[in-house]
C-alpha cells in the first residue's frame, strides 16, 4: 500500500528543527549541514539512522551514509 505525502502541519511537526537542535546543525558547515540535520530528525522520529537514501526520499541522494563522516555523525 502506498503511502500518502505528508501535508504541511506533519512535516513542520517533524522535520522542523527546534532551537536546541539549529545551535547543533549551526556548528557544521555547507552540504554536511543538510546532512546532519536530516539524518538528526530522522532519528528522533523514527529512532534509527537511515542506511541508504532510499529510506528519506531523495533529500540525503547526494549525502554519503557510509564511511567516516556519517560514522561520526551517527555518534
Amino acid at each position: 500500500m502506498a503511502r500518502t505525502p505528508p501535508d504541511l502541519d506533519e512535516l513542520v511537526e517533524h522535520w522542523m528543527l527546534l532551537k536546541d537542535e539549529q545551535a547543533l546543525v549551526s556548528g557544521k558547515c555547507g552540504a554536511t549541514r543538510l546532512g546532519f540535520a536530516v539524518l538528526l530528525k530522522f532519528y528522533t522520529q523514527y529512532g534509527w539512522f537511515p542506511w541508504g537514501s532510499c529510506r528519506v526520499g531523495g533529500v540525503l541522494g547526494l549525502y554519503a551514509l557510509t564511511g567516516r563522516t556519517v560514522e561520526y555523525r551517527r555518534a
